[in-house]
């Protein structure tokens, strides 16, 4: 669609993901972050292509959820959206991979020991009055017990009982974005 009131075809789309495995423990939020490792690099080429076109795509951790965000020219959007969607239904990894992300983890939190002091200090602050907020020695030794079966568990229960809260703004209409959500709700095999 033509944006012939503001001249500005573009969206900004900022979806949130909630599931009762996200429940802020270590575990359940390392399993997140080596999910979201496997997620972007299996969507990899896919948001270069967007990005080369002009829509941006970030999928990251929060605590309690994964969010998407997507923004850019709205042409594409919603292919976009259900290809992530649909990576996030249909991932799959081999132990091999499995093994390269959990590697990548731990060399992050290992460099994460190694910043400046007062960054360091920073990151025990927030670990004190966040709970949720971890050190990377716990996250480390934590991370070193989490198998391929824990991870393929997680993934298999990811979408089991998931809540979904969007905002959609830009160049679309109210049918336009209803028919972005029943899309999304299809991919998931979800109820309303």
């Amino acid at each position: 669609m033509i944006d012939n009131t503001y001249k500005v075809p573009q969206i900004a789309w900022h979806l949130a993901i909630k599931d009762k495995l996200f429940d802020g423990k270590i575990k359940s939020e390392l399993l997140k972050e080596l999910f979201l490792k496997a997620l972007n690099e299996k969507l990899t080429s896919t948001l270069f292509s967007a990005q080369s076109a002009g829509l941006y795509a970030g999928i990251y951790s929060d605590t309690y959820q994964i969010k998407i965000d997507l923004f850019g020219y709205s042409e594409k959007a919603s292919l976009l959206l259900e290809e992530i969607i649909k990576a996030i239904k249909n991932l799959e990894i081999s132990k091999s991979d499995f093994d390269i992300y959990q590697s990548s983890l731990q060399k992050n939190y290992l460099n994460e020991q190694k910043i400046l002091p007062v960054f360091q200090a920073t990151n025990y602050l927030f670990h004190i009055l966040l709970p949720t907020n971890y050190t990377s020695v716990e996250k480390l030794s934590e991370l070193k017990q989490i198998t391929l079966k824990d991870f393929t568990e997680f993934k298999n229960n990811i979408l089991k009982s998931t809540y979904i809260e969007g905002f959609l703004t830009g160049n679309l209409t109210l049918k336009e974005a209803e028919s972005v959500w029943f899309d999304i709700k299809d991919i998931l095999g979800q109820k309303p």
